[in-house]
């Protein structure tokens, strides 16, 4: 007997397929069960109630586009939110990146501003911010725009100040960002060496060559083949011993990506690549 095609699917994928030939943006390859509880929540947060009607508000209203596109995106982070990483982070960059001459960085799909500047100050405080290149990429124009304002708000500032000391922060918060307006602004001094660029891992190629790949969080929404093309364009733009930066306690499918590549810590995700 011949099982019946889930409507709900059929009209999911259409509706994918729709959003990437007009707006350009690949949601195509993502794990079906999390995006569909991403798409449900914004739906129903929009007194939406069947894909046709997502359809209809989506496609013909520029700003619920954009909207719904913020929506799928990876979650923003805090400044060094994840401390016990960076704080491993410094010791594998102290021993890596100091040998390169003119090291490049780039960190993928990034969520916010902290993201980038948390390396940033890491990559000074360690001494090699002048002359390290560090490239910024998001797949989504308005994100990268939010970005590259190169802000938090200000209430955020204690708790921001403590994550820099338990990430080993040899300095002040206070030395890279100034208060104005209820917000603090990093300094121009760490934005001088950054590339902002609109990027998407699902449809786009190597562009250069890296020392240092960081990627947060992308990965976790990606379906398998998708992953597996995130992986080939990683390999292909990192270089022999340079450093990947994954997700922490991520089990992947693709474990024959990892023959080529030594552990410096599974527990933080972090690996040289070797082969």
């Amino acid at each position: 007997m011949t099982q019946t095609p889930d409507l709900h699917e059929i009209e999911l994928s259409l509706f994918l397929e729709g959003f990437y030939q007009y707006f350009g943006e690949d949601f195509r390859g993502y794990e079906r069960a999390p995006l569909r509880q991403k798409i449900q929540e914004w739906m129903t947060a929009e007194a939406i109630h069947t894909i046709s009607g997502l359809q209809e508000r989506v496609l013909h209203d520029a700003t619920a586009a954009r909207a719904f596109s913020q929506t799928l995106m990876a979650p923003a982070t805090g400044l060094f939110q994840n401390h016990p990483k960076f704080h491993a982070l410094m010791d594998v960059l102290t021993a890596s990146l100091r040998s390169y001459a003119a090291p490049n960085i780039w960190i993928v799909d990034c969520a916010c501003t902290e993201e980038v500047f948390s390396l940033a100050i890491l990559i000074s405080e360690v001494g090699i911010y002048d002359k390290t290149k560090i490239y910024v990429t998001a797949a989504n124009a308005d994100i990268l725009q939010k970005i590259e304002q190169a802000n938090f708000p200000a209430q955020r500032w204690e708790e921001y100040k403590i994550n820099y000391r338990n990430a080993g922060g040899k300095g002040h918060l206070s030395d890279y960002c100034t208060e104005r307006d209820g917000q603090f602004w990093f300094a121009e001094s760490l934005k001088r060496n950054i590339v902002w660029s609109q990027y998407s891992l699902v449809t786009d190629r190597s562009f250069n060559e890296f020392q240092l790949i960081y990627c947060n969080t992308s990965l976790a929404h990606f379906g398998p083949a998708l992953r597996a093309r995130a992986f080939a364009l990683f390999n292909d733009s990192l270089s022999i011993f340079g450093t990947l930066s994954l997700e922490k306690n991520r089990h992947y499918d693709d474990l024959t990506f990892f023959a080529s590549y030594e552990a410096i810590s599974h527990m933080h995700g972090l690996y040289k690549k070797i082969g």
